[in-house]
């Protein structure tokens, strides 16, 4: 999806409304690590160099480095690897990531 250019197009478009204005994407996630959001959008900000913070249900907010963190964490990828970068470690992460939920919504539509 972020290789897409309807992707890009939209990523270019929030960076121009946040030259203009305070942004803030929204989900109905409570936890960021459940929004794709997270995963997606916040990644390509940061790796954009853009300031990204998480709001939690009570209010707080959580820089997105925080937050890879707590997804590498969740994912059992927190360990640092001499030849590996944290952002490769993400990008590995956010794969197995997509594997699970992809796997998840292949056995729910076989419930259904």
């Amino acid at each position: 999806m972020a290789r897409t250019e309807f992707f890009r197009d939209g990523l270019e478009r929030v960076l121009r409304g946040a030259g203009r204005h305070r942004i803030a994407l929204m989900c109905a996630e409570k936890e960021p690590l459940d929004c794709h959001r997270t995963l997606l959008v916040s990644r390509a900000l940061d790796e954009r160099g853009v300031a990204v913070q998480h709001i939690h249900a009570d209010g707080t907010l959580e820089p997105h480095d925080r937050a890879m963190l707590r997804f590498l964490e969740r994912m059992g990828l927190e360990d640092a690897d001499l030849f590996e970068t944290r952002q490769a470690r993400i990008a590995r992460a956010v794969e197995h990531w997509e594997e699970r939920t992809a796997s998840a919504r292949r056995t729910a539509a076989g419930k259904a």
